[in-house]
């Protein structure tokens, strides 16, 4: 089904830098994709804090459960629609499962540890149903969305990556770039390295076959 975003809403993204949904998916379909993320994590559980986020990388490449809702095109036509842009290119998804410690100083922002050129904005899915922190950039509610800007300024903060290991909470970002989007150095970025097991070099731009355009 196709969700119709009112004026308001685009409005407020475009003026807040964020915005958060609630009920977007079944409560059902929530469940199926948080208990995949469980299996998932159980054979990387032994793994340490660093490992465990390079193997949560793209798990849309390792499960189909997962790639249906990251792929998926009402998802992405959300992202389109408040972001005014005529089409998306899929670029990540990280799951986050906030049980250790911050990897992170507590000034960085996702800005600061992704390497991509390009992206235009990304969607954070709250899995499970544990009470959320008190910030304005995190879903509050299991199956909460919240969009928000790539871009950072007074009025469109990003995530601090301190707030998403704050507690003990179950998280699925998504990234979306513009179609001309490049694969950059940023040596703050855990999986710096990880897009040449698909043959790209830094400065290369995205190729359909491993990041798809989803609208």
């Amino acid at each position: 089904m196709k969700f119709l975003i009112p004026d308001s809403q685009i409005n407020f993204f475009q003026e807040n830098g964020f915005i958060e949904f609630e009920n977007i998916f079944p409560q059902e379909r929530i469940q199926i994709i948080e208990n995949e993320i469980e299996t998932l994590f159980k054979s990387i559980k032994d793994l340490d804090f660093f490992k465990q986020y390079i193997a949560f990388r793209d798990l849309f490449r390792k499960s189909l459960i997962i790639k249906k809702l990251v792929v998926d095109k009402n998802l992405a036509s959300i992202a389109k629609t408040l972001s005014n842009r005529s089409s998306l290119r899929l670029l990540f998804d990280q799951t986050f499962i906030t049980n250790k410690k911050n990897l992170f100083e507590s000034s960085k922002t996702l800005n600061d540890v992704i390497s991509f050129q390009g992206a235009v904005c990304f969607s954070l899915l709250k899995l499970d149903n544990n009470i959320a922190i008190s910030s304005n950039n995190l879903p509050k509610k299991q199956g909460s969305l919240m969009f928000f800007k790539s871009s950072v300024s007074e009025n469109h903060p990003l995530i601090n990556m301190e707030d998403l290991y704050t507690g003990s909470q179950k998280f699925l970002l998504i990234g979306y770039g513009n179609i001309k989007t490049l694969y950059k150095l940023n040596k703050e970025d855990p999986n710096l390295n990880y897009l040449k097991n698909f043959g790209y070099s830094f400065g290369d731009k995205l190729k359909d076959e491993f990041h798809p355009v989803v609208f």
